[in-house]
């Protein structure tokens, strides 16, 4: 999942950061200090959380959060702000999941980001999306059968079958970041496979729709574990 904070603080930066670095360990997350800066990772990276502080030194957070939504409307916003009474109303403009007030309160924080967390499981993240120059992927999840590392690229395979499409100048580990991994599973260097469409597993191998993907020594005990003890016991070879 990718994640952006944009405080004009860099102390409350450090500490909403480490905060959420601590509740999703797997997240990328990428800091700024103004909207602009904002806007332009925006452009082009899929942000699935915005935090934003509402009160900025160049711009309200709300305005920034409205621009943000406009570029792409699937990201979910997080307001914070020490004057949260202030802005009741004005906040309502703009779709958001939570205004979490300053001083911080960590219980509260980590609640919104749970929140944020739920809404992407039962929604945006039933769909994979990524930004390319000139289009944007879109993919349902339920379609996918696994990404493969290709030629400094990955490869995105689909029950279809109809044409792999080619992801350019990405590696397993970051795009692994911008997927829900409760779907997914890393099961190879240079695999990671969605386990809702596997037919077989076995220790060294998946077999989905006919493709067989390789499990490695180092991944096979994660696997084991994530198809679950039950199924694990009618499919492991």
């Amino acid at each position: 999942m990718n994640i952006a904070i944009c405080d004009d603080n860099n102390e409350h930066i450090g500490y909403i950061k480490s905060m959420t670095a601590e509740y999703m360990p797997d997240a990328s997350i990428y800091c700024v200090t103004n909207a602009k800066e904002l806007y332009t990772y925006a452009e082009n990276e899929n942000i699935d959380i915005a935090i934003i502080d509402i009160v900025l030194d160049n711009e309200n957070g709300i305005t920034a959060a409205r621009k943000i939504r406009e570029i792409n409307d699937e990201t979910d916003i997080i307001f914070i702000s020490g004057y949260a009474e202030d802005y009741f109303e004005s906040v309502y403009e703009v779709e958001h999941i939570y205004l979490v007030k300053k001083p911080i309160d960590e219980n509260i924080f980590k609640s919104s980001l749970q929140k944020a967390i739920e809404i992407k499981q039962n929604n945006n993240l039933a769909v994979f999306i990524w930004k390319l120059k000139n289009e944007t992927i879109r993919v349902p999840y339920a379609d996918i059968l696994y990404f493969e590392s290709y030629n400094h690229s990955v490869k995105l395979v689909t029950k279809s079958h109809k044409k792999d499409t080619i992801i350019p100048s990405v590696t397993l580990k970051k795009l692994s970041s911008y997927l829900n991994m409760g779907v997914f599973i890393r099961c190879h260097q240079s695999f990671i496979v969605n386990i809702s469409n596997y037919d077989r597993a076995g220790r060294t191998e998946i077999i989905m729709e006919g493709a067989s993907v390789p499990v490695s020594r180092r991944y096979s005990g994660k696997v084991k574990l994530i198809i679950g003890e039950e199924r694990r016991k009618q499919l492991w070879n």
